[in-house]
């Protein structure tokens, strides 16, 4: 991470063994417990409980073997598994600082087994320290620590926010909106019974394939592939929901010849056939190119095309993907039984619109929150380079 013969002066370069002690942890079997309340610590977290603890007080897990490039800060008992090593013993130092300072490190570079990845304790005792004195490790744990601490309450926010779409779009999905602009519900509403269960008397159920306008559906070899030109979407890279950056393109040239079944538009839903199995986006930018095991949805007058991507999220929709898929190894479903999939829907297009415009407002607070975790995150990469490097002193802080 730094160049250890540019550390800042009143800094000291140690080794691991000058500072701590690496102790190994223990296999847990005799000590779990389901009414457990210490946790048990491999180098992913706390994996399970148990009734004993091997350490109390602050410590740094590490990886032993398999899972070696994760570094865990814990405090209080805990048990640490027997592939993990646990630091005890700090010699002057502040163990928050030192967890940071050590979750810079690649310690995949230090693996030294061709099969199961492995860290020896002796390799671990002889990496250099670059440390700062006692009252700089403080200062720069409690300002990565704050950091942390935003980005936990921002990821915990982020939850919480998803769980209430979750329950709202239930809700809006089976008994939608009425003319004031409520939910409906059974005690002050009339509804009826339709092959996917009670719906309000105003909606019906109908096969996709009579709302739809058109499938796009690309089949056979793809065109050769370049570093730069059009984006091409495969089925990978439609998630649950949204579309990640593609990594894949095809040339200029090969775009027209790709595209001689017909284009998408932006809001077009994209639906995975197989690998994964009914994974669902909508089209961002229309000048993309389309890969195998997609549908590309165009909606019909009868059925707005936001109203189209919530729906086929909905559990109950989504049951019917695997009651019509096929395949033994690699379950899919075929354009002709897809068709077939019942889905229920406002008979007044504005209802739709009303109920996709109220998903949309949380996706927008969700998102708003997502950027300030991304922000976040970005801060404390860069707080950690200058911090722990040296590179920006946090000694003016000290002096206020």
């Amino acid at each position: 991470m730094m160049n250890m013969d540019c550390i800042p002066l009143t800094w000291e370069l140690n080794t691991l063994h000058d500072l701590v002690a690496i102790n190994y942890g223990k296999s847990p079997i005799a000590i779990l417990s389901e009414n457990g309340t210490v946790p048990v610590v491999g180098t992913g977290g706390v994996e399970r409980y148990g009734n004993d603890w091997i350490h109390d007080g602050e410590s740094i897990i590490l990886g032993r073997k398999g899972t070696i490039d994760k570094v865990t800060f814990v405090n209080g008992e805990f048990w640490a598994i027997d592939t993990a090593f646990y630091l005890t013993n700090f010699y002057k130092l502040v163990v928050k600082w030192l967890y940071y300072f050590l979750s810079t490190i690649n310690f995949r570079y230090l693996n030294e087994a061709t099969g199961v990845p492995s860290l020896s304790r002796d390799n671990l005792y002889k990496l250099p320290i670059p440390t700062p004195p006692f009252a700089e490790q403080t200062q720069i744990a409690t300002i990565l620590s704050t950091v942390d601490q935003a980005i936990e309450q921002t990821e915990a926010l982020i939850a919480k926010q998803q769980r209430i779409k979750t329950g709202l779009m239930q809700d809006l999905l089976t008994k939608g909106i009425d003319e004031h602009g409520n939910i409906r519900s059974e005690e002050s509403h009339a509804f009826k019974d339709s092959p996917l269960g009670r719906i309000p008397v105003e909606w019906g159920v109908d096969k996709i394939d009579n709302l739809l306008n058109r499938i796009i559906d690309y089949r056979g070899k793809t065109p050769y592939k370049s570093d730069y030109g059009v984006p091409l979407i495969t089925a990978k890279i439609v998630r649950f929901g949204y579309l990640e950056e593609a990594d894949e393109f095809i040339p200029e040239e090969e775009y027209e010849k790709r595209m001689t079944r017909g284009y998408p538009s932006k809001g077009d839903v994209l639906f995975t056939t197989e690998a994964p199995l009914g994974n669902v986006a909508q089209v961002l930018d229309e000048r993309i190119a389309l890969g195998q095991r997609l549908l590309t949805l165009k909606s019909g007058p009868r059925l707005n095309t936001d109203y189209l991507f919530y729906i086929l999220m909905d559990e109950k929709i989504r049951q019917q993907f695997e009651t019509l898929s096929s395949g033994s190894t690699v379950i899919g479903i075929k354009q002709s039984q897809f068709r077939k999939v019942l889905i229920r829907l406002p008979s007044d297009i504005k209802e739709q619109v009303n109920i996709t415009s109220t998903i949309k407002s949380f996706d927008l607070q969700i998102d708003i929150h997502k950027d300030q975790l991304t922000k976040l995150k970005a801060l404390k990469t860069g707080l950690m380079q200058d911090l722990l490097t040296g590179r920006v002193r946090v000694t003016p802080l000290l002096k206020e």
